[in-house]
C-alpha cells in the first residue's frame, strides 16, 4: 500500500497542472493542486461562499464566481511529524550553508500556479537581527522549467521575520525551532511556469535540511510517505552548473489557488477520485507482476537501464538520466521520477529487467532484435536459467531515434502496403504475407525491426502482456510530424498484429501545444518530472481501459 499511496498522492499533486487556473497573473490553464492527507482525503481545504449563478435584478446568467481553495503542501501527518522531530531532536538534522544558493526544492512543478500565504521553516540557527528585530530569509522567484532554470529570477524578496513574535533571538549554537512565516503581504504569486528558491549569503534566519541516511527516521518517514519532496537543485538563476544533492528541503507552503468556479472546482475533485478508484482497480490486477522495459534514452535512468545484475547484457547501456549529483543533471533527480517506476510503485510491481539504451535505434543490426530477448531478469548468473525470472508485462518504446534519422528507405515499404486503398485486405493479411519477405538476420529497415523484436518477445515470453508506446509530439524541429504519423501507423498495426496492445500516446496528456513545458531539454523531446508523471497517468489509464474489456 506504500506504493500504491506514493503514485495516487503524487499524480493528484502533479497530473493536475493540466486541469486548472492560478490566481494572480496566471491566464491560461496550469498547475492545480489538492494535498492529500495520507487517507487521500484532501487537507486544509477552505472553501469561499458563493452568490447565485443568475443575476436576480434581470434574470440574464452572471459569470461565475472564481472559487478559491486554500491549502497546504505537506499531508498533515508529514508535517507535524517532521515538525515533532525536529524540536524534539528525536532525528538527525543538518544546519543549512548558503554557499550555493539559492536554492529550489526538488518538487518544483507542485510548489507553482499559485499565491503563497505561508512558509513554514525549520529553524537551525539566527544570526544577528536589524535594529528592528527582524531576521531575513530570502524567496526567489523563478523558472521551474530545467532548460531555463539559470535566468535571472524575477523577483528576489527579503522576507523579514520578526524575532519577538516568533519567539527568536541570535543563537549560532542551535534552535531548532519550527516557525510559520506569513508572507500573504508580500504578494507572492507563480505562474505555472515558475517556482521559487530560497536563501541568500546575507540571510540571517538559517533554516535546517534533512540528509538521506536511511537510519534517520525523518528521513524514513520522508521516502515511504512523501518522497517526491527529497532533494533540491542549487544556483536557480547564478552561474553555469546546476548542483543537486540528495538532502531534502523541509519547507511547508500554504497556499490558494483559484478556479473558474465552485463547479469547475467540483469536477476536478470528482475528477481525482475517479483516477484514484482507477490507481487502487488496477493495482489490485497488477500487484505483484514483474515489469521489463524495451527503450531508448526517455526510458533510461542510470543505475537500472544499465544494471548487469538484472541481465548480464545491460551492464555498458548508455544512459540519459543520470540523475542527483551528475555533472550533466538531466532534470530527474531520482529513478522515482521516471514514468516506468512510478508504474511500478503505484501497482506494487516487480522490476524484471530495464533494457533501454539512451540513442538506441530499432534499425541497429548491432544490437535489434537481440535486446527484445533480454529482458529476462538472470539474477548475475547468466549460466545458470534456474534463477531466472520472466517478465509478465512489457512495455516497448522505441522509435524517436529512427525518426530523428530517418532517410529515404529507412522506414520501408510496410507502411504504403498499409495505406494502399487498391489492396482490400485486412491489416493483419497484408503483414502476415509481408514478413515473408523479412529477413532476421538482415533486416534493413525500421519496420522490419519493430516487427522482429515484436517476433522475439511473442516467441521468448509467450505469456507475457507486451505494451507497446506510440511516438508521442515534441518540439524538436529535427522531427517531422508527418513522418512521426507514418511510424506510428506500422507501430499500431504491427503491435497488434502480434497480439500487443498499443498505446497512442498522441491522445494522451502531453500535447504538441504543452510538450516543451513538461520536457526538460526545450526541444519537448525527453520528459522532466511532471511529463514522465503525465505518461504514468495515461499508461494506467490504458491498463483500466483493457481490464474493462476483459
Amino acid at each position: 500500500m506504500k506504493k500504491r499511496f506514493f503514485i495516487a498522492l503524487v499524480m493528484m499533486l502533479v497530473c493536475a497542472m493540466i486541469f486548472g487556473s492560478c490566481a494572480g497573473e496566471v491566464q491560461e490553464s496550469g498547475t492545480d493542486v489538492l494535498p492529500t492527507d495520507t487517507d487521500g482525503v484532501s487537507d486544509n481545504v477552505t472553501e469561499p461562499d458563493t452568490d447565485p449563478d443568475t443575476d436576480e435584478t434581470d434574470g440574464t446568467e452572471a459569470t461565475p464566481d472564481p472559487h478559491v481553495v486554500k491549502s497546504s503542501y505537506m499531508p498533515t501527518n508529514i508535517s507535524e511529524g517532521l515538525k515533532t522531530m525536529f524540536e524534539q531532536q528525536t532525528a538527525s538534522f543538518t544546519t543549512f550553508s548558503y554557499g550555493s544558493c539559492p536554492y529550489v526544492m526538488r518538487d518544483m512543478y507542485v510548489i507553482s500556479d499559485c499565491r503563497l500565504l505561508s512558509i513554514s521553516v525549520p529553524v537551525s540557527k539566527t544570526l544577528a537581527a536589524d535594529a528592528n528585530g527582524d531576521f531575513i530569509f530570502t524567496v526567489t522567484v523563478g523558472s521551474n522549467q530545467w532548460y531555463q532554470i539559470q535566468n535571472t529570477p524575477r523577483m528576489i524578496l527579503s522576507i523579514k521575520v520578526n524575532g519577538k513574535e516568533h519567539g527568536l533571538s541570535a543563537n549560532t549554537s542551535g534552535i531548532n525551532k519550527w516557525i510559520k512565516v506569513d508572507v500573504s503581504s508580500y504578494n507572492i504569486v507563480l505562474s505555472k511556469n515558475e517556482t521559487i528558491g530560497f536563501g541568500k549569503s546575507s540571510d540571517t534566519l538559517i533554516p535546517a535540511y534533512l540528509g538521506n541516511s536511511e537510519t534517520n527516521p525523518a528521513y524514513k518517514l520522508i521516502k515511504q510517505e512523501f518522497p517526491q519532496m527529497r532533494g533540491f537543485i542549487s544556483k536557480m538563476g547564478l552561474g553555469t552548473d546546476i548542483g543537486t544533492s540528495n538532502g531534502t528541503l523541509l519547507f511547508d507552503f500554504e497556499w490558494e489557488r483559484t478556479y473558474e468556479s465552485k463547479e469547475a472546482y467540483d469536477a476536478y475533485v470528482a475528477s481525482e477520485a475517479e483516477y484514484r478508484r482507477i490507481v487502487e482497480a488496477v493495482a489490485d490486477e497488477y500487484a505483484g507482476k514483474y515489469i521489463s522495459i524495451l527503450g531508448d534514452s526517455i526510458s533510461t535512468y542510470e543505475g537500472f537501464s544499465n544494471d548487469a545484475s538484472n541481465n548480464s547484457t545491460t551492464g555498458n547501456n548508455l544512459v540519459y538520466y543520470t540523475g542527483s549529483g551528475a555533472i550533466n543533471f538531466r532534470g530527474l533527480l531520482d529513478h522515482m521520477d521516471t514514468y516506468w517506476y512510478r508504474l511500478i510503485l503505484d501497482l506494487d510491481m516487480d522490476l524484471c529487467v530495464n533494457n533501454s539504451w539512451s540513442g538506441s535505434r530499432v534499425f541497429d543490426t548491432a544490437r535489434m532484435p537481440d535486446r527484445a530477448g533480454e529482458l529476462d531478469n538472470d539474477n548475475g548468473t547468466p549460466n545458470d536459467p534456474s534463477d531466472d525470472i520472466s517478465p509478465d508485462v512489457i512495455i516497448f518504446y522505441m522509435g524517436i531515434n529512427d525518426l530523428h534519422n530517418d532517410e529515404p528507405g529507412q522506414m520501408g515499404d510496410l507502411y504504403e502496403i498499409l495505406q494502399s486503398t487498391k489492396d482490400t485486405r485486412s491489416d493483419a493479411e497484408k503483414i502476415e504475407e509481408w514478413l515473408k519477405t523479412v529477413d532476421k538476420d538482415n533486416f534493413t529497415t525500421f519496420e522490419q525491426g519493430y516487427a522482429l523484436c515484436l517476433k522475439t518477445m511473442t516467441e521468448k515470453y509467450p505469456d507475457a502482456e507486451i505494451w507497446c508506446l506510440t511516438l508521442n509530439y515534441n518540439g524538436d524541429g529535427r522531427f517531422d510530424k508527418t513522418s512521426m504519423k507514418q511510424y506510428n501507423r506500422c507501430i499500431t498495426a504491427l503491435g497488434e498484429y502480434f497480439g500487443a496492445t498499443v498505446i497512442d500516446q498522441t491522445q494522451g496528456y502531453i500535447t504538441q501545444a504543452n510538450c516543451v513545458r513538461y520536457s526538460c531539454d526545450n526541444k519537448g523531446l525527453h520528459p522532466n518530472p511532471a511529463g514522465h508523471a503525465l505518461m504514468e497517468r495515461y499508461i494506467i489509464e490504458n491498463f483500466y481501459k483493457k481490464m474493462q474489456k476483459q
